[in-house]
């Protein structure tokens, strides 16, 4: 947690750790809470593949967390996902990806990671949302 020392001007935004947020809000609070403090973090990063994950950002934001959703391929959800693997590519996989972009933003998060989704998709979902998007 320490990258955030020297900086001077730039957002530093710490990634939640697998285990510490996907138990409830109270845990994805005081995790976030505990990030931001610790690493001296701007915001934190929530990875997020279904709409349990979106409630769990939607609370941490109204906590007073600035929160950076992430859909696409999640890292820490590989082995539900069935490996490391591009998501979009299925007009279903694709609708649900675009909907959980949606969803962050309602949820109120300040900008979405879009990893390892069709450049389509990616631009898609870009258009319609109102906050930044990153990949």
């Amino acid at each position: 947690l320490g990258s955030a020392a020297g900086v001077t001007r730039a957002l530093c935004v710490g990634d939640l750790p697998f285990g510490c947020y996907e138990a409830s809000v109270a845990a994805a609070v005081e995790s976030s809470v505990r990030v931001m403090k610790e690493g001296a973090m701007d915001a934190v990063k929530m990875e997020t593949m279904n709409a349990g994950r979106v409630a769990l950002a939607r609370g941490v934001v109204e906590a007073g967390v600035a929160v950076m959703g992430h859909v696409g391929l999640t890292p820490q959800a590989v082995s539900v996902l069935g490996g490391f693997r591009s998501l979009g590519k299925s007009a279903r996989e694709a609708e649900e990806v675009y909907d959980l972009a949606l969803s962050l933003q309602d949820a109120g998060c300040f900008s979405v990671v879009l990893e390892c989704i069709p450049s389509e998709l990616a631009a898609a979902i870009t258009e319609a949302l109102d906050i930044p998007t990153i990949g």
